[in-house]
Order: C-alpha cells, then sequence, then structure tokens
C-alpha cells in the first residue's frame, strides 16, 4: 500500500514521521508535536458515513489518517478497543437535555472521554512495534489532571512489553479520581502523587522526554501529546452530526456547532481537525472554568500563564498550559515551525506570547470561548437536574451552559452539540451539593445519594472502588520527577 501521509515537528519542518513512527515516539526530541498538514490530507466524504455504525466510522476515519496501518490492522485496533467495555453499544450517545443536544463521551471504562482515545492508543502502539521490527521497552510518561491518568493506566495495564508511569497533581483531583489511579492493578503500572499541579506534572513528563535517553527504552505517552490520542478524538465529531442527519435534525452538508470544555485544548483540537476534513462545522466554542487562560487567547491572540492558578470543582480543566495550542499554532501559521518555535519559546521565557494578525484573525474565524465560574457550573448542574433528572458532571456542565450562552449571542442559526466529558459519578461530592444546596464532604456517600436520584446508576467501574486496595503509594515533589523516572526504570528495564 502507498504511504501518503507525513506528519511534521511542530518545531522543525523537516522533521517528520509517518503515522506508526510519530505515535511511538510520542514527542519529538525538541520537544514539538507530531503534526499532520491538512493541506496534503483529503477530505472525507461525509456521505459514505451515513451507514456506518460508530465501529465502522472509526476504522474509516483513523485509517484515512494513519495510512501506513493496513486497513486490516486498524479494524483490529478499533474492535479491541471499542468492545463490552463501553456500557453502551453505540460507544457514544447523542441526547437532548431541554433544548440542547449533548454528546456523551463517558460510557467507556474509566467513565470520561479520555477513554475514546486510550482504549485504542496501547493497540494502535503495539501494532505499530510489530510494524517496525522494534523490541525495546515502550515506557509511557503520562501527566493527568484526572481522567487521563485512569484511561491511560486502564489502557496499558498489562500490555506486553510495556510500562507506565502517571504524574497527577497530589491534592487537586477528585477523591473518586484518586481512587481510580491508586487502586489500578497490572504488574506494568506506577501511579506517582506530585506536590504541585497538573503544569508540574507535564513539565515532568516534557523534562523527561528531553533529558532521559536509554538504550533498549523507548519513551513514549499517552497525553495527548501523542498522535495517537489525539486523532481517535476526531470521529466522535463525525458520528454526532451524521447521527443528527440520519435523525433528520439536519440535512447533509448543513453545518452544526460544538462546544467542548477545554483544559489541554486536545478534545476542541479534534474537532478543529474534523472540520478541516470535511464536517460541516460552523463554530467551536471553547467553554473554560475560572482558569481562563484560553478564553483571553481566543479572544485577544494573547497566550499568557502568568496569572494565579485557581482550584475549581473541574479540576480536570485546570490547566494554564495548553500544549495543544501549539499544534493550532503550526496549522494556523501554515506550518511555520519557526515562528511556533518562537511562540514556544517566549512562552517558556517571558510566560506570554501575541499570535501576529493573520493567525488571530483564523481563529476568531472559528473559535468562540466563554468563561463559566464554580457558581454558574453549580447552578447549570442544578437546573438541568430538576427539569430532567439527568445529572451533568462539573465539566459537562462548563459546556452545556456556554452552550446556552452561544445560543443567546445569535452568532448563527446551526444546532449545537456539547460534550459531555465525564460521569456525573466521578465529582459526586459536587454535583450532589450543587443538586440539593447540601454540604456533604464524603464523595463515595454522595455516589450513593446520586444513585436514588439521578436517572443514571453507578457505573459498574466506579460501584466497588471504595472496597479495593491501594496498589501505588508514591509522593514526590514536582522538584524529583526526572530523577524519580531514573530509579524507576533501572527498576524495570537494564541499562547498557
Amino acid at each position: 500500500w502507498i504511504v501518503m501521509n507525513k506528519f511534521y515537528n511542530t518545531r522543525n519542518i523537516n522533521d517528520y514521521l509517518c503515522a506508526s513512527k510519530a505515535i511511538i515516539k510520542g514527542l519529538a526530541s525538541n520537544m514539538g508535536l507530531y503534526t499532520c498538514n491538512l493541506n496534503e490530507i483529503a477530505k472525507i466524504d461525509i456521505a459514505k458515513l451515513t451507514d456506518l455504525n460508530y465501529k465502522q466510522m472509526a476504522t474509516y476515519i483513523i485509517s484515512h489518517l494513519f495510512d501506513d496501518y493496513k486497513l486490516e490492522d486498524i479494524e483490529d485496533c478499533v474492535n479491541k478497543a471499542y468492545d463490552d467495555k463501553f456500557d453502551t453499544k453505540n460507544i457514544v450517545e447523542l441526547n437532548k437535555y431541554l433544548n440542547n443536544y449533548v454528546l456523551e463521551l463517558y460510557h467507556g471504562p474509566t467513565c470520561a472521554f479520555k477513554d475514546m482515545a486510550l482504549t485504542i492508543l496501547p493497540h494502535l502502539l503495539t501494532c505499530a512495534y510489530k510494524m517496525q521490527d522494534n523490541h525495546d521497552l515502550i515506557y509511557i510518561l503520562t501527566a493527568t489532571s484526572g481522567d487521563t491518568g485512569k484511561a491511560a493506566l486502564e489502557g496499558f495495564k498489562d500490555v506486553k512489553n510495556t510500562y507506565i508511569s502517571v504524574f497527577y497533581p497530589k491534592d487537586n483531583v477528585s477523591n473518586i479520581q484518586r481512587s481510580q489511579m491508586l487502586t489500578t492493578c497490572g504488574n506494568n503500572t506506577n501511579v506517582i502523587q506530585v506536590n504541585g499541579n497538573f503544569d508540574d506534572c507535564q513539565r515532568i513528563v516534557k523534562e523527561c522526554f528531553k533529558r532521559i535517553d536509554v538504550n533498549g527504552v523507548q519513551l513514549s505517552s499517552a497525553n495527548s501529546i501523542n498522535l495517537g490520542r489525539l486523532i481517535p478524538q476526531v470521529v466522535y465529531y463525525f458520528y454526532a452530526y451524521i447521527k443528527l442527519v440520519n435523525d433528520r435534525v439536519i440535512n447533509l452538508n448543513d453545518k452544526v456547532n460544538f462546544v467542548v470544555p477545554c483544559g489541554n485544548f486536545g478534545n476542541i483540537l479534534a474537532g478543529y481537525i474534523a472540520k478541516e476534513l470535511g464536517c460541516p462545522i460552523a463554530k467551536l466554542v471553547c467553554a473554560s472554568n475560572s482558569n481562563d487562560v484560553l478564553v483571553e487567547f481566543i479572544n485577544t491572540g494573547i497566550y499568557n500563564r502568568n496569572r494565579p492558578f485557581i482550584k475549581t470543582i473541574s479540576p480536570s480543566m485546570d490547566i494554564l498550559i495548553s500544549s495543544n495550542v501549539e499544534r493550532l499554532l503550526f496549522i494556523l501559521s501554515n506550518y511555520n515551525d519557526k515562528l511556533v518555535s518562537q511562540y514556544m519559546h517566549d512562552l517558556d521565557t517571558k510566560g506570554y506570547y501575541k499570535v501576529n494578525d493573520e493567525i488571530f484573525n483564523k481563529i476568531k474565524d472559528t473559535f468562540v470561548a466563554y468563561t463559566i465560574d464554580d457558581k454558574q457550573t453549580k447552578a447549570t448542574i442544578k437546573d438541568v437536574y430538576k427539569q430532567t433528572k439527568h445529572c451533568l458532571d462539573t465539566h459537562s456542565a462548563i459546556s452545556y451552559h456556554a452552550q446556552t450562552l452561544f445560543k443567546q449571542a445569535n452568532i448563527n442559526q446551526y444546532p449545537c452539540i456539547s460534550l459531555a466529558t465525564a460521569s456525573a459519578y466521578k465529582f459526586a461530592k459536587d454535583v450532589y451539593n450543587a443538586i440539593g444546596d447540601i454540604d456533604e464532604n464524603d464523595e463515595f456517600k454522595c455516589m450513593q445519594y446520586l444513585d436514588k436520584l439521578s436517572d443514571e446508576h453507578i457505573p459498574a467501574s466506579l460501584a466497588n472502588i471504595l472496597n479495593m486496595p491501594i496498589m501505588h503509594k508514591d509522593i514526590i515533589n514536582k522538584e524529583d520527577g526526572i530523577d524519580y523516572i531514573i530509579n524507576k526504570a533501572k527498576e524495570v528495564i537494564s541499562y547498557d
């Protein structure tokens, strides 16, 4: 078969790889992110998607982009990923609550949207290793603000020839997220609590890629810095669009808007890629919590991380350095690696950068952004529950409210779909307290209370979590991440 698609290093246009090699490598040696040139990839014919289920659509779209894989290998990866671990045969569900469409992406094994990519990434990675006849140990390094960690651990647990270390901010995840990670079994899993925030955890991972080079070991990542995490997320934008077509809400080629709760910018970037590949998307709405660095960026063209870090009830979005913005800049600058490198240097050294007018105008053409604080988030959870008995989690409520604000702004008249990124049970305390104006701090009790109130029961993967043994107890300071990984590597591989 003929390989067509190249994936370019955002900081060196002359460094490009095929999909399988980019997935293995994860992060470029100069810290750039491998990204497709959308000018070089053919549009997807959406008319061919109308009769496909989720698995078939995923096979079609992923193979369109990852064209160095054989079609039957992509199909095998998809079938292994989207199996009975998902509690709905459709994999995702598109529902309407009051007047808002909501795409539910949390029906996977860890009850968060990260499952949509992290169930398939291990299969793409191990398949890539076979294609390259590579026998190194794959050491997966991952930073998480809550959901990626458990999804990555579950995906790579007991996968042959892999080892995974997950860093998370010790005091900035929900108790349920923490319990999910710390109770993970598997002889190749490792969870580390970091005295710091998510940005510190992400910095540890990137520094490891920069400074650790060990014979017989290939570092890779399960964060959205890895191409294999990003591209599978493109699928559900097409799926939601075709669902509206098949339900006769819209006609084929009519436009829609998507509203996305944003932290590291990977989810909404997948929407942008879908748009550029032919999904008729009018606007992408970035919904942020009080750590609204992305809202300022979209509204002003200035990315400024020099601001207080705010702990919110939507901790998976408590991020000030959103890695995937770099990929967007690369695309919007017409793949200008030198300009992107300068922006990233300014972010590292000054804490901010300002994009040029050409890029800013392109941002404004597609993106709209809103900040929703904790008070508004709680009010949205309460209002939707009172009228529907459905519980939104503290991140999905942000995108739901942003959809309402977007409609009120009357920017266009196209249908809107907001993304629901986690089960309410993952943030049971804040959801339950928002519904009843109650001050109950035991998250596990709140799960039981919600079970009696909600239209959805406790997911099986969360139901017995309190009774599971703690498997991981390591706690480190943010300055000690590199030394920790070097020592951990010595335990699991042989240095030459």
